[in-house]
């Protein structure tokens, strides 16, 4: 059957051309319009008795009509119904006229075209009375699956003023549910209203671009559509990822034991938008191929998520059974819309735009299933605050009868605490009588001996050493004595060796010399030498307190080695510090003795008949500790003991 000629003018001011088209296809864009015009109609053109439905083909689809002019010449407008297709050029033939042609499709600038829409809209002036034959070149990497109508300006002018109210209304929904829902999250914090915030913009994103209303009102794009078919894409690849993961937020699957698998699954759909992104926008060869490709997995994705909320329907999920009811439409229509572009349905206005209806149907029964969401929140969260109010009342209950309990606790405890502190107070201050009446004590008889000693010496006419020194030791010891009772068995230096050393830079030099002259006194023909030029002349740290400490390891060194050892205090400067070694050459110190000499009133095989209590060494490592420091011990039985005092600098302090 031959295609139909088209009347004009037209009686109802608009003609689908379903029944009047021819065509033919050009794989390899080989043919140009002299080549079409040459060859014979009927052996290369084929009538097409519907709308063109080519789905995804290579090249390019020649389309053939034949217009008869009226009386009147007046102009008529050829519509394309396809925003996305990249080329479509309207080639006219007259009869004694050469060949004129012009251009459109989302390839083009806006401002080329005859009318300015979303859609190719050629302008047609056909020759009254005249057979007027016009030729349509497209191509496009979308499916070659549309409409085409031949308008009179006056009804297409009505018929666009309708469609762009219902897309209107389409836009809008979305506009409103995203700003609505936003609230709802920034409000709750809750991810099922962010991520449907996500999956509705990316889904108006789609449904703009696809409808050429992107380059129709963003003038920015009008001169370079292709932006237009770019964001289209992008959106497109990324809302199946928005839906799935609001499926799964929605449903609860974020809080259940499935987390992890539906995280990856999530990451899944997003690498898988994200590689097709690339192919489609870098691989212009192959991303007809693609668009196929992602068809398909979109429509399986969504067919698998239908499965899911079917089965969580039947395990009596109420808001799975909701999701049921807006997403079974909603499926149908993508499959309508899949088989459209395969070219498996031919196009018509259900096909069309199911789409767009169970879309809308699909997002507004969803932001009521999250409004319902919302409101069982708000119970959930006024029965946990009347759940809290009630518990906290009786907590507080239970809190005053604890205080009350507590106070009488404490208020015992107070009163053991001031009894304790006047018992101490009593023997700290029995302390202090007891050191003042020693203090005393002492004094008079050291006093007696020192005055009886200093006479003895003026006394003495005879120029016997041996005797001379005999004074001058017994004057060094009482001197010790009063220097002991002085600095050490005060109540005030007491006070200050409770609360910590005193730290200043003294003349450490002077310290080694001090334990030195001590030693001297219990000295039985020891040598005793100072190695001190390592050793600078003044360091930061308590001088009572190490001077006390260095009188003691001296004095040790002495009382417990035989007649005639060597004794040598030995001071130098290290890295971190001053470091002061008491070395005899006596009989050493067992192992087994090493391991407990600095306890308290540990006394060694070593002591023999020497006086002592077993404090000394303790009382020594305790007054080096305090200023931060170490003290350390190496011997070898038989070969004499080595005591190490380490005192740290003052950078070291500050880091420590």
């Amino acid at each position: 059957m031959d295609a139909g000629i088209i009347n004009v003018p037209l009686p109802a001011g608009k003609q689908p051309l379903a029944g009047y088209l021819e065509w033919l296809a050009d794989p390899n864009n080989e043919l140009s319009i002299s080549q079409v015009q040459a060859l014979p109609v009927k052996a290369y053109f084929k009538p097409l008795q519907g709308m063109p439905a080519f789905g995804y083909r290579k090249g390019a689809i020649w389309l053939r009509f034949t217009v008869m002019g009226s009386m009147q010449s007046d102009p008529y407008w050829l519509e394309i119904v396809s925003p996305f297709l990249d080329s479509v050029t309207l080639y006219r033939a007259g009869e004694r006229t050469p060949v004129t042609s012009r251009a459109a499709g989302d390839h083009h600038p806006l401002s080329g075209r005859d009318v300015l829409y979303r859609n190719p809209v050629f302008e047609l002036h056909p020759e009254p009375q005249k057979l007027n034959t016009y030729y349509l070149r497209i191509e496009g990497n979308n499916s070659l699956t549309f409409a085409i109508y031949l308008w009179s300006p006056p009804t297409f002018v009505e018929a666009i003023g309708l469609e762009q109210l219902g897309f209107g209304v389409f836009f809008a929904v979305h506009v409103i549910l995203i700003l609505t829902n936003l609230w709802f999250y920034q409000a709750t914090r809750e991810g099922s209203y962010g991520w449907f915030v996500l999956f509705t913009f990316l889904n108006l994103m789609t449904s703009a671009a696809a409808e050429g209303y992107g380059y129709l009102y963003l003038s920015w794009l009008q001169n370079v559509p292709e932006i237009n078919e770019g964001v289209m894409i992008v959106a497109w690849m990324f809302s199946p990822a928005a839906g799935i993961t609001f499926l799964f937020s929605y449903l609860g699957g974020f809080s259940s034991s499935l987390r992890p698998y539906l995280i990856r699954i999530c990451l899944f759909y997003l690498m898988l938008a994200s590689v097709f992104s690339m192919v489609i926008l870098m691989l212009p060869s192959i991303s007809q191929v693609a668009r196929q490709t992602y068809q398909i997995w979109s429509l399986v994705s969504t067919l698998i998520s239908l499965i899911i909320v079917l089965v969580l329907s039947i395990r009596r999920n109420a808001n799975a059974r909701l999701m049921l009811i807006a997403m079974l439409p909603y499926w149908i229509a993508v499959f309508m819309r899949f088989l459209r572009n395969m070219a498996i349905i031919p196009p018509g206005l259900l096909a069309d735009n199911a789409y767009y209806l169970t879309m809308t149907f699909y997002l507004l029964v969803m932001n009521y299933g999250l409004s319902r969401h919302y409101q069982t929140m708000r119970e959930r969260i006024e029965h946990a605050q009347r759940e809290a109010l009630s518990n906290s009342i009786q907590a507080e209950r239970a809190l005053e009868e604890k205080v009350i309990q507590r106070t009488s606790d404490l208020k015992r405890a107070v009163e053991q605490v001031t009894e304790a502190l006047v018992l101490e107070k009593r023997v700290h201050e029995e302390q202090k009588q007891f050191f003042a009446t020693v203090s005393h004590e002492l004094r008079t008889p050291l006093a007696v001996i020192d005055m009886t000693a200093q006479n003895l010496e003026r006394a003495n006419t005879s120029d016997d050493e041996v005797v001379r020194a005999r004074y001058e030791k017994i004057l060094r010891a009482t001197g010790r004595l009063s220097s002991l009772l002085d600095n050490y068995l005060d109540e005030d230096k007491f006070e200050l060796l409770r609360h910590g050393a005193n730290l200043s830079h003294c003349p450490i030099k002077s310290l080694l010399q001090d334990a030195m002259d001590s030693a001297r006194l219990l000295s039985d023909q020891h040598f005793i030498q100072i190695d001190d030029e390592d050793l600078p002349s003044h360091f930061f740290c308590d001088p009572s307190l190490t001077r006390l400490a260095l009188r003691t390891l001296a004095d040790n060194a002495v009382k417990y080695t035989p007649p005639g050892s060597m004794v040598v205090l030995r001071g130098r400067q290290v890295a971190d510090g001053v470091r002061i070694d008491v070395v005899d050459n006596g009989h050493g110190i067992a192992l087994s003795e090493r391991e407990r000499i600095f306890e308290r009133y540990y006394r060694g095989k070593q002591s023999g008949r020497q006086g002592g209590t077993g404090l000394g060494l303790a009382l020594a490592r305790s007054l080096i500790e305090k200023q931060g420091g170490t003290l350390t011990l190496t011997s070898d039985e038989g070969e004499g003991a080595c005591f190490s005092v380490w005192l740290p600098s003052p950078e070291v302090r500050a880091i420590a």
